[in-house]
C-alpha cells in the first residue's frame, strides 16, 4: 500500500514523498492519527453536552415525582382542607382519632402522620 505525503505540509506538488505500508490498516491509522487532532474546544463543548443531557434526566425524574405529588393533592383536597382547619383549631386529638399517630410541633406549627397512597 502506498501512501504519499508532503515533506514540508506546502501545496507544491513535487515535494510530495511516498511511503510504503505493509496493509491498509496500518495506512489508514497513520493517516487518522494525524487527522483527527482533539479540538479543546470542542471537547469542552461535548463534556457540557453530556452534562446537560445528564442534568435534563434528573429534572424529567423530579417533574414526575413533582407530578405525582401535585395528583396526590388535588385527589385528596377536601380531606387535605380538614386535616389543615382542625389543625389551625388545635383539635390534634381528632386528627390522631381520624389518621392515626401524628408527629406535632408546636413550636414550628408543624404536623406530620403517614398517608396511604
Amino acid at each position: 500500500m502506498k501512501k504519499f505525503e508532503r515533506s514540508d505540509g506546502s501545496d507544491d506538488e513535487s515535494k510530495i514523498k511516498e511511503r510504503f505500508y505493509d496493509t491498509l490498516s496500518l495506512a489508514a491509522d497513520e493517516y487518522y492519527s494525524k487527522v483527527e487532532k482533539s479540538d479543546p474546544e470542542q471537547e469542552k463543548l461535548i463534556k457540557r453536552l453530556e452534562k446537560q443531557v445528564e442534568r435534563k434526566a434528573e429534572i424529567g425524574k423530579e417533574a414526575t415525582e413533582y407530578r405525582n405529588q401535585a395528583d396526590f393533592i388535588y385527589a385528596n383536597q377536601t380531606e387535605i382542607e380538614e386535616i389543615i382547619r382542625l389543625a389551625k383549631a388545635g383539635k390534634f386529638d381528632k386528627l390522631e382519632e381520624k389518621y392515626g399517630k401524628l408527629k406535632k410541633d408546636l413550636k414550628e406549627k408543624s404536623i406530620e402522620f403517614e398517608v396511604n397512597q
